[in-house]
């Protein structure tokens, strides 16, 4: 997967769309995910559930990666089939998440 070409004035990307990773310039050069609700939070969840859905689905790797996404899948969000997962989020099973990240923002907040 090609990212880009860093130089003095950005980055520049290649001709070839598909083989840009998108994710890695987000997480280099975009702003941090800012969760302010728990809609925002359930988009978040919804978009790291199919990152690493992706990454299970995605021919060409080797069945030890692909088992260890699926594992992955399984172990945070208890599931790795989309229906399932998309039937959990709407319950609202994954919204503790949301409670627990403010409560560890309030002690990292006190702590300074």
């Amino acid at each position: 997967m090609v990212t880009g070409i860093e130089w003095d004035h950005g980055v520049y990307l290649g001709q070839d769309i598909t083989r840009i990773d998108f994710d890695i310039l987000k997480q280099e050069y975009g702003e941090p995910d800012r969760v302010e609700n728990v809609s925002d939070l359930r988009d978040m969840i919804r978009r790291n559930f199919w990152m690493q859905k992706n990454v299970e689905q995605k021919e060409g790797l080797p069945d030890r990666v692909r088992n260890a996404a699926r594992d992955c899948l399984e172990n945070t969000f208890g599931t790795s089939e989309p229906e399932v997962f998309d039937k959990m989020l709407d319950k609202g099973v994954y919204d503790g998440m949301y409670h627990a990240r403010e409560e560890q923002k309030q002690i990292s907040g006190q702590s300074r």
